[in-house]
């Protein structure tokens, strides 16, 4: 399983608490469990070989980490230069969009996934930026009722505080500075969201508390792109070319024996949410991401323009397949915006697939969902069917 290069000190911490055999057989050790989609299953047979230590650590030996998500790679023509993009999707809060939303009392949240984009130079030079996105973390929900387009969001107002507490205190913890960029409308139930929201953000705890870390932007897309305005993504990417700057990112540079190693941490990640966290989310990404890649390239020291331009011209393919797995894993369908993520611009096939995109996701809601549901419930809760007279600890419950 990869690990994220933004929390290199805690992995880098762990490691040397282990000796080399144990780095190279106890991948399931080292994994980082958010991420890890056979936990359960794993646990179960870990628990089984506790008695015997040996037994146990053959198990262990044999356990590899999976992830759900995607990856994508672009290299060049000699093979020594790559852009990758990985994708990790978080087992701990994972469902289909109206069963599984907002946050549980734990502060995990529906549709958490993080992204990492990677250059890679000739096996020296490596440059890694993650970001995350995620639901609202509050307690929220929008189950299906009739045969409606539009379903009502209903707000549960108890422990939504502490829930979002929690949630930010992970992140903290696991990635440092959080700059929230909040997408939702400021108009209707999405703008009662997102004032929710943001007052929750605001009674965060004072300096002296982890959370105090989190910064909070808002950018109604919807509004800003009326009538498919564009030049609202180059006012939006202009503003994340400076906020990016603040946040660093992962380099290493692997030296000669006369000079070593040399190594820069990411200091936090940008958490981008709309409603969805899908298509409004994967578009803004890409763009944040887009302007982190120039830094990224003259980090690495690659200053040829050709290959710049070809570098970018995949970059907008990799975030457009990375949209569209990650929303056939939340809603079953394609992501929409397809056009606008690969090309720049809307267009009227892009208008008419996004229209059949939505008649999809729509019939899909309605009439399938609810058994794929059950079926994520199954794997991620590590339910035994005929040992637990419980029922199922569903997302949706929480």
């Amino acid at each position: 399983m990869l690990a994220s290069h933004a929390d290199g000190g805690s992995e880098c911490n762990k490691s040397m608490t282990v000796t080399a055999h144990q780095l190279q057989n106890d991948s399931w050790y080292l994994a980082d469990k958010r991420f890890c989609w056979n936990r359960c299953a794993g646990e179960m047979l870990d628990d089984i070989t506790l008695p015997t230590n040996r037994s146990r650590h053959s198990i262990r030996a044999l356990l590899l980490p999976l992830i759900c998500g995607s990856f994508g790679c672009f290299r060049d023509s000699q093979g020594d230069t790559s852009l990758s993009l990985v994708a990790r999707t978080s087992v701990s809060r994972f469902g289909i969009r109206h069963y599984c939303r907002g946050s549980n009392t734990e502060g995990e949240v529906a549709n958490f996934v993080e992204t990492e984009q990677i250059v890679c130079v000739q096996q020296r030079y490596l440059s890694s930026f993650v970001m995350v996105r995620g639901s609202v973390p509050l307690k929220w929900s929008q189950p299906l009722r009739g045969l409606s387009w539009n379903q009502k969001i209903s707000f549960n107002s108890s422990g939504n505080i502490s829930s979002t507490r929690r949630h930010f205190a992970k992140l903290v913890s696991h990635y440092g500075i959080v700059k929230v960029v909040d997408l939702l409308s400021s108009r209707g139930e999405e703008g009662m969201l997102k004032q929710a929201f943001l007052r929750s953000v605001s009674l965060l705890p004072p300096s002296n508390h982890p959370s105090a870390h989190v910064q909070y932007f808002h950018f109604d897309l919807h509004e800003e792109m009326t009538n498919s305005n564009t030049a609202a993504l180059e006012k939006l990417a202009s503003w994340t070319k400076a906020e990016s700057s603040d946040l660093g990112q992962f380099m290493f540079v692997s030296g000669r024996e006369e000079s070593g190693c040399q190594m820069n941490l990411q200091n936090g990640v940008f958490r981008v949410n709309c409603k969805d966290c899908l298509d409004r989310t994967n578009l803004v990404q890409r763009i944040i991401a887009c302007s982190v890649l120039q830094q990224q390239l003259h980090a690495v020291a690659i200053i040829d323009s050709d290959f710049s331009k070809r570098c970018k011209e995949a970059h907008r393919v990799l975030w457009a397949d990375h949209g569209d797995r990650i929303s056939s894993q939340y809603v079953g369908t394609l992501a929409l915006r397809r056009d606008l993520t690969r090309t720049g611009n809307r267009t009227l096939g892009g208008l008419l697939q996004d229209a059949k995109t939505a008649l999809n996701r729509y019939f899909r809601a309605k009439f399938l969902d609810g058994s794929a549901q059950d079926s994520l419930d199954l794997w991620t809760t590590g339910y035994l069917p005929g040992m637990e007279d419980a029922p199922l600890r569903s997302a949706r419950f929480e």
